[in-house]
């Protein structure tokens, strides 16, 4: 019998405190992780990981994890934190002819691979030539709009109402109630409607929202934890006010 509750209770949206009260001081990592546990597919993945433990390593690499980490664990899980594999260098040298079969380098998809004779390599600037053909290669395969992507600027300022509109939608929260929980109106607001969202207004203003999560979650993450500079975190002022404990019109 097949059934779509969720590997792991997903938060509402709405739960600040809950849910999210630590969310400013999440590291890149842990953003990344926040999107990846909520992907489905990676939900089914661990079921079957955690039941063939022959499949961990596997599904670890499809996902872009060093060692496996199931979906069923916070950040801080039994395992520890994810590391997330941004580049894998994977060395096999073929000692003789007759192993050559058995060291055929398999790529993955995605991957590409380079021969490079050792016995050539026999200064630094042999060296450095080697990883500027490899560069190249690279180069010419990887457009440089290609680098960016899906608008992958991420607009890390609103990373907590990305993340909170992914979950009240799957958690069938209302375009309107999860306008007005997340990023609420106030009564300086000028537009006309006096403070207060209608229920196309508030689905044209969180679908760009739902898109950016949609994206995370589906592979984008490994951008977040790929940043080398702390992401810029900066949520609605409700969101602020609420988990310092002052409360705001439209926070839970």
């Amino acid at each position: 019998m097949t059934t779509d509750a969720p590997y792991r209770p997903l938060p509402d949206g709405l739960a600040i405190k809950k849910y999210y009260r630590k969310a400013l001081a999440w590291s890149n990592e842990q953003w990344a992780w926040e999107f990846l546990w909520r992907n489905k597919q990676f939900q089914e993945d661990s079921k079957m990981a955690e039941d063939d433990p022959s499949q961990r390593k596997r599904v670890a690499t499809k996902w872009g994890l060093v060692t496996f980490k199931s979906a069923r664990e916070p950040y801080e899980g039994k395992s520890g934190k994810p590391r997330f594999a941004f580049t894998r260098l994977r060395v096999k040298v073929a000692s003789d002819h007759a192993a050559r079969e058995e060291n055929v380098l398999k790529l993955n998809r995605g991957e590409i691979g380079l021969a490079i004779r050792l016995d050539l390599l026999t200064s630094e600037l042999a060296v450095r030539h080697a990883v500027a053909r490899l560069q190249r290669a690279i180069r010419r395969r990887v457009p440089a709009e290609a680098l960016l992507g899906r608008d992958r600027s991420l607009q890390t300022q609103n990373l907590v109402e990305v993340l909170r509109v992914f979950d009240a939608r799957r958690a069938n929260i209302s375009w309107l109630d999860a306008a007005r929980a997340i990023v609420p109106r106030n009564a300086n607001d000028p537009n006309p409607d006096k403070g207060d969202w209608d229920g196309q207004t508030a689905k044209e203003a969180l679908r760009g929202l739902k898109e950016k999560a949609d994206q995370l979650v589906a592979g984008d993450y490994i951008y977040l934890a790929l940043a080398t500079e702390k992401l810029k975190v900066e949520p609605h002022a409700s969101f602020v006010a609420a988990i310092k404990g002052r409360r705001k019109i439209g926070t839970p």
